[in-house]
């Protein structure tokens, strides 16, 4: 039985001087330090985990090679040997840090001809910690893989106790800030989207729910599995290319890069069923930088046509594309753990910078809905008077921005003689012309405030007008009603006449006014569109004394003609009055329509010199 025991201690003595001899993985020189792996003692991948006594014989036998590439294959065990040398001239506790995207871990070290096992450390994924005497030792590990994934031996580290603590506790802050900050994107996008009912804060929160899923997973608070962690992957890189193509607008503005869209779809579908199907973790790895490729694309596309918030997404996705290239060059090249941070830092940046876009692109929309709104307001400013779009700003229906009631009031028609057979070479031009200038006479003195303006027109109708004066405006400081209908008439034919000299000069071209006086109300229908209504028994008379001239001039009147209903007349001063003719109905034998009673009509000729002599006209 002696003789036994001296035989392995034999060996194993022989194994510690044979490590001795092997170049080392770590050297411990101080009490503080944070060393990180040279290289591997690759001992294999295993279906089934391997006994104590199978790994002793495999270290006995030297069954392992140095490498500086690990392999390892999904769902099976990786095994691996490392050669510590504790040069520091003291016993140290030494905490040795793994990387997180594994399922299983185990670390022992060998002692006395026999494998013990290191302690777990609770606070932070695989890390164990020993008590490790000076000189040279050899420790065995064991990973079950939920990948297949070579890379760099590079990734574990070796640390004391104050070091591992301060490295932690930045880590953690790291980590607890983009978490933080990625769940303040769901619930601001999800606030947003209550508000503004804008799809692609939809699509945002669920590439923001995919892209914390994962970061559980990668940082160890989930537990990690190749399936999974691809079917995330590609839920996140679909809802991103949805976000990208609804908050840029693709779909409309750039069929050519939605196509691409489509292809980067398909491309990332492929790598992700890849994943899950060979749990290989190259094509989760490469699915992101491809959608962000594209996303990078369209953005710059969208920023060179002139939208300002992609100039956030490209910086934004710029950096998350360099930061994802960066890790999967790492993992696959060089093997330095800082670097794997990156992924979260980029992803923390485009939060960032996303959060500026969506709040400018938020902005712009409700400046463009500013626009629009003012350009509608600019457009009703041709239908309604600017103080009805002020009462309907304040809130008040269009019903209750014009007068409903009764008054008695003068109306006024005015047409265009024999409009049929100006000679002008563009006589609709004129006759549209000389109308618009007509009626522009109308809003002179008009406050909205006051209701007072010279007068209102009702509508057009052939090629003329009927207006109002004294409803649904009052007349300018209180003015009596008839002069100011008397004025307005003269006024309109004084216009009328001005653009027959300009447009039409040397042509006898003549306008006729009828103006009535009596019961004018104003309504709005209460069926169909509701447009604002002025009738009454003045405006009927306005355009029946308008029309005596027909009887009265069968041939047309020599002159502009101001036919006068009585009960206008009679309001009249008498130096105006005198200007006037009388008609005898009666004795004419000639019934007013809509007016049977009437007995008399009155009428003034005005010659175009007569009109063009201020004075005159004015008198």
């Amino acid at each position: 039985m002696i003789r036994w025991l001296i035989l392995i201690s034999w060996v194993f003595s022989l194994q510690m001087v044979q490590a001795a001899e092997e170049e080392p993985t770590f050297v411990i020189d101080a009490d503080r330090f944070s060393v990180g792996q040279a290289h591997d003692y690759r001992i294999g991948n295993f279906e089934q985990e391997l006994t104590e006594t199978e790994l002793l014989d495999i270290l006995r036998e030297r069954r392992y090679e140095k490498t500086h590439i690990f392999e390892v294959k999904y769902n099976q065990n990786l095994y691996f040997s490392y050669v510590v040398h504790n040069v520091s001239g003291r016993a140290q506790t030494v905490y040795v840090r793994f990387p997180l995207w594994f399922m299983k871990s185990n670390l022992w070290l060998l002692k006395d001809g026999r494998l013990v096992a290191l302690k777990r450390y609770p606070r932070w994924g695989d890390t164990f910690y020993i008590d490790l005497p000076p000189g040279v030792h050899r420790m065995v590990g064991m990973r079950h893989s939920a990948s297949t994934q070579t890379g760099q031996a590079k990734g574990v580290r070796m640390l004391d106790f104050q070091t591992l603590e301060e490295e932690w506790r930045g880590i953690e802050m790291l980590l607890a800030i983009v978490y933080g900050a990625v769940g303040t994107m769901i619930f601001y996008n999800f606030g947003m989207y209550l508000v503004h009912r804008r799809i692609f804060f939809v699509f945002y929160m669920l590439y923001s729910g995919a892209a914390l899923y994962v970061l559980l997973i990668i940082n160890g608070y989930i537990p990690y599995h190749m399936p999974h962690l691809s079917l995330a992957g590609f839920l996140g890189c679909v809802a991103l290319i949805l976000f990208c193509n609804s908050s840029l607008n693709i779909r409309h503005r750039f069929p050519r890069v939605q196509r691409a869209s489509l292809v980067c779809g398909l491309i990332c579908l492929l790598l992700s069923a890849f994943s899950m199907v060979t749990g290989h973790w190259l094509g989760f790895s490469l699915s992101m930088p491809v959608v962000m490729a594209y996303c990078l694309l369209a953005s710059v596309v969208s920023l060179r046509s002139g939208y300002k918030p992609a100039l956030y997404f490209v910086i934004g996705w710029g950096v998350f594309l360099v930061c994802c290239s960066v890790v999967v060059m790492n993992i696959a090249f060089w093997g330095f753990t800082i670097l794997g941070y990156l992924v979260i830092l980029g992803f923390a940046a485009e939060v960032s910078l996303f959060s500026f876009a969506i709040g400018q692109k938020v902005r712009l929309a409700e400046e463009e809905a500013l626009r629009a709104n003012d350009h509608a307001f600019s457009q009703l400013k041709k239908v309604f008077y600017p103080h009805q779009i002020h009462m309907m700003k304040e809130g008040l229906a269009l019903e209750e921005t014009m007068p409903t009631s009764e008054r008695d009031a003068c109306a006024i028609c005015f047409d265009i003689v024999r409009s049929s057979l100006i000679e002008s070479h563009s006589g609709r031009s004129f006759i549209e012309d000389s109308l618009k200038a007509c009626e522009s006479a109308l809003t002179e003195h008009y406050d909205g405030e006051s209701m007072v303006a010279t007068g209102y027109r009702v509508k057009e109708m052939g090629d003329g007008f009927l207006c109002t004066v004294g409803y649904p405006f009052r007349t300018v400081n209180g003015q009596d009603t008839a002069m100011g209908a008397m004025e307005l008439a003269l006024n309109f034919v004084k216009i009328f006449q001005k653009q027959v000299d300009e447009l039409a000069p040397g042509q006898l071209i003549f306008c006729s006014v009828g103006l009535a006086f009596g019961n004018i109300q104003g309504h709005f229908p209460k069926v169909g569109v509701v447009e604002y209504e002025v009738g009454g028994r003045a405006v009927d008379l306005a355009q029946r004394y308008e029309s005596f001239r027909k009887l009265h001039f069968p041939d047309g009147p020599p002159a502009h003609v101001i036919t006068v209903h009585a009960a206008l007349y009679q309001q009249l001063p008498s130096h105006l009055q005198k200007n006037f003719i009388s008609v005898d109905l009666r004795a004419a034998s000639v019934v007013m329509r809509d007016d049977p009673a009437a007995t008399h009509v009155y009428y003034c000729l005005l010659s175009p010199d007569a009109v063009r002599d201020s004075h005159q006209i004015s008198a």
